[in-house]
């Protein structure tokens, strides 16, 4: 799945990644490659909206 998350530095993107891939289900997280502000989760049972709100969480502090 691709979610779109607005990613300003290096650091709020290290954050996504790391966020993406404790989620349970999730295998592999990368940044887009033509768009930085894009995040590829690969992985099976991942909960979309578990994955979601723990991004919004992260990137609010």
């Amino acid at each position: 799945m691709v979610i779109n998350v607005s990613m300003n530095s290096d650091e709020s993107r290290k954050r996504a990644l790391e966020t993406a891939v404790g989620v349970y289900g999730v295998q592999a997280a990368a940044l887009g490659e033509k768009d930085k502000n894009q995040l590829e989760v690969i992985g099976e049972g991942v909960d979309p909206v578990k994955l979601t709100s723990s991004l919004r969480k992260k990137s609010a502090k």
